[in-house]
Order: structure tokens, then C-alpha cells, then sequence
């Protein structure tokens, strides 16, 4: 516990320095000083990681490794990860790797307005556990897959 304690402060210490404070002001610049997952412009903001790599100043990540996102998503964002947890071990139980790519690229290609991580993780969350809805894609799909066979052959 205290190795972890540790650790927050240094990172902390780190959330200080000039150049994390230059990338922060980018990304809000960049995302127009709005929350990129519920709209808002008037509450608090933070710049969030999406992920983490190991021996990476917060400084020297790519910008698209970033979202702004208002106080309170960013708690949700926190909450999230345990359930989000959940849902990738049903994914990968349910689903072999290359089904998983294409599931990944169907949201990807699909029209969808809010493209942001906490509100995608809610959808392919109520897909995967709404049966009628989950058959009625697939049934979809191999509908889609075929057509292109036809249109190859």
C-alpha cells in the first residue's frame, strides 16, 4: 500500500510539471474546452488518459491518447473500469479474436453520433446482453457477408 501511495505522489509531482501542463491546455484547446462525452462546457474539466504505458511521461503520449471530459465523467470513467473489466472477459469468453476485430470494426464504420468511450461501452455492452438483438446482427452480418461474396465471385 504504501509502494502504491508512493506512486500517486509521484505522479502527482508530475502533473505539475510545465510540459504535462503545455500538453493538458493542447488537448482541452483541441477538444474546444467542451466534455467529450456528455456536451458539457460550464462544469469543471479534466484531460483524461485512455490508457496507460509503462515508463511514459504523462507529456509524452500522442494527443489521441487523451479525451477532456467533465468532473463527473471522469469519476464515472474510474467507476466504469471495474464493469468495463467485466464486459471484456465476456467478450473474449463469447468471441474469438478475429470476431472481436470485426465487432470493433463495425462500430468503428457505423454511423454513430457520439463516438465516445463511455457512451460505445454502454451500447456494446446492451448488445451483447440483449439475445433478439444480438441474433437479429448476426443475422444481419452474414446477410452483408454474403452479399460482398457475391459481388467478389
Amino acid at each position: 500500500m504504501a509502494d502504491y501511495k508512493q506512486r500517486s505522489q509521484e505522479y502527482a509531482q508530475k502533473l505539475k510539471d510545465p510540459r504535462w501542463q503545455k500538453k493538458r491546455l493542447k488537448i482541452l484547446e483541441r477538444d474546444e474546452w467542451t466534455c467529450q462525452n456528455c456536451w458539457s462546457t460550464t462544469s469543471s474539466l479534466a484531460v483524461h488518459h485512455k490508457y496507460y504505458l509503462n515508463k511514459t511521461e504523462p507529456w509524452d503520449y500522442l494527443d489521441d491518447a487523451f479525451i477532456t471530459l467533465c468532473e463527473d465523467c471522469h469519476d464515472m470513467e474510474f467507476i466504469q473500469k471495474d464493469n468495463d473489466m467485466d464486459l471484456m472477459a465476456s467478450i473474449r469468453l463469447n468471441f474469438l479474436s478475429n470476431e472481436i476485430f470485426v465487432l470493433a470494426d463495425g462500430f468503428y464504420q457505423a454511423y454513430i453520433p457520439r463516438k465516445d468511450a463511455l457512451w460505445t461501452t454502454e451500447l456494446i455492452r446492451w448488445i451483447l446482453t440483449n439475445s433478439t438483438l444480438r441474433s437479429e446482427l448476426i443475422q444481419r452480418l452474414w446477410i452483408d457477408i454474403h452479399k460482398d461474396e457475391q459481388k467478389v465471385g
